[in-house]
């Protein structure tokens, strides 16, 4: 078979010559790889790598195909597709060697917003002496690479609302399509920043690696300063910790919250803050506090429940798991047998196996004999032997087909006296909780 016999124009070749070769390599000595015949480089260009939606993309492939060695004959295939953002084909091409060059250009019309990726694969066969009779020398490749491209929106327009406080950078240029990349920080006296929204109040943050929609006014979003007063299982009970002094400036405010901590013998359900200021009730019963510059006297109340656990060992109990008279079933089948033909008919089993959830394990009998006697439709092998180590009693089979020593059925197996075994109930633990239990804690707080 020669090089010029091979159907053109099919993917996965350097597969489908190696199973080809094998019967060649197996006539003569081991293959050897032809070194000077294989590809020495692989690239694809993109230009530009950064375009507008409906902008045409344009992308070089270059295969570097092999120039074989006198006598060496080769034969490459290489294909090429672009996805687009959403990973759907959007583009496809396949060249071949020989007949087409290994440089190639393409062009394509990106019209999706994103990141698109093209993927190209090179697979290349070489090949010497093959069908001359000689020791034949093979060699096959496989080589690809990934590389993408983005189309982005017009520039917009994005302006920073500081939204009562200070902000250095008042607005900024993005592309639509494209991440807002770097956003500035904003300051804001006795607030913590919590980030860039696209509405006054609202929740949904945009933060350097979100992708511009559209342009627009970006809003900041504060929070008061938090402090907390720490509600933590402690053994049974539960302990709370201390705040004495809060500093937040002249004119500013703190939040005042609890954090809860449970263990796994106390579970701290909620806590609620009462706060005075002198005579005066600033709260009563509530999950956070804003307080001002102040002396105040902060009562923390908390409502926990407490475990209580049981553990109960694992038991062990002698019990009858069959009683004498008691016929139960039995899967049963044999490794192989011989069988006596007559009237009569006799099966001699081997590695005959029953088993049964009535037992604790599968019974083995390493050769029985069986009497046969067929009724009607099936045969009714009796064994008359009991499963070993128990009382006497006699296997009963019944099994539609009997013949040349198979057998493969449903015993019944009725002992002569009880069967005792022994059941385990394993360990258990169980726990139940108290009813709500009340604690509290008052303490002096300063904010200044």
């Amino acid at each position: 078979m020669r090089a010029n016999s091979i159907p053109a124009r099919s993917t996965g070749i350097a597969a489908a010559l190696s199973l080809a070769l094998v019967a060649s390599f197996a006539a003569g000595t081991a293959a050897q790889a032809d070194t000077t015949a294989s590809p020495d480089a692989h690239t694809v260009t993109i230009s530009p790598a950064v375009v507008t939606p409906g902008a045409t993309v344009t992308v070089t492939f270059d295969a570097h195909w092999p120039t074989p060695a006198v006598g060496v004959e080769a034969y490459g295939v290489s294909e090429y597709n672009i996805k687009d953002p959403a990973g759907n084909v959007v583009a496809k091409w396949m060249y071949y060697m020989p007949g087409d060059t290994g440089k190639q250009t393409a062009t394509f019309t990106a019209q999706s917003l994103g990141t698109y990726t093209i993927t190209a694969s090179w697979d290349v066969v070489t090949w010497q002496n093959w069908g001359s009779g000689l020791d034949c020398i093979f060699k096959s490749g496989y080589f690809i690479e990934t590389k993408t491209f983005d189309v982005v929106g017009a520039d917009v327009t994005v302006k920073f609302n500081a939204n009562g406080g200070k902000v250095k950078t008042a607005k900024k240029t993005v592309k639509i399509g494209q991440a807002y990349g770097t956003l500035p920080k904003p300051t804001r006296s006795g607030y913590v920043f919590q980030g860039w929204t696209t509405k006054k109040n609202g929740s949904v943050f945009v933060t350097k690696t979100t992708v511009v929609e559209a342009g627009g006014t970006l809003y900041a979003k504060w929070e008061r300063p938090t402090k907390y007063i720490t509600v933590k299982a402690s053994g049974s009970k539960v302990s709370f910790g201390k705040v004495a002094t809060i500093k937040v400036g002249k004119g500013n405010k703190v939040v005042l919250k609890t954090k809860l901590t449970d263990s796994a013998k106390v579970d701290v359900v909620s806590a609620k803050l009462t706060v005075k200021k002198g005579s005066k009730t600033v709260a009563k019963n509530k999950a956070s506090v804003t307080l001002g510059p102040g002396t105040y006297k902060v009562t923390t109340t908390a409502s926990y429940k407490v475990a209580s656990v049981k553990k109960v060992p694992a038991k062990t109990e002698t019990t009858v798991i069959a009683k004498a008279g008691e016929k139960f079933k039995m899967d049963c089948g044999y490794v192989y047998g011989t069988e006596t033909f007559g009237n009569p008919r006799y099966f001699t089993y081997h590695g005959f196996v029953c088993s049964s959830d009535k037992l604790t394990a599968s019974i083995v009998y390493t050769s029985i004999t069986c009497i046969a006697s067929y009724q009607v439709t099936q045969y009714l092998v009796s064994c008359n032997v009991a499963p070993e180590g128990l009382p006497s009693g006699g296997i009963l089979f019944d099994s539609k087909s009997v013949s040349s020593g198979f057998i493969n059925g449903v015993g019944y197996y009725t002992p002569s006296a009880d069967i005792t075994g022994t059941v385990t109930t394993p360990a258990t633990t169980t726990t139940t909780w108290s009813k709500a239990k009340s604690a509290n804690k008052s303490q002096s707080l300063k904010v200044k």
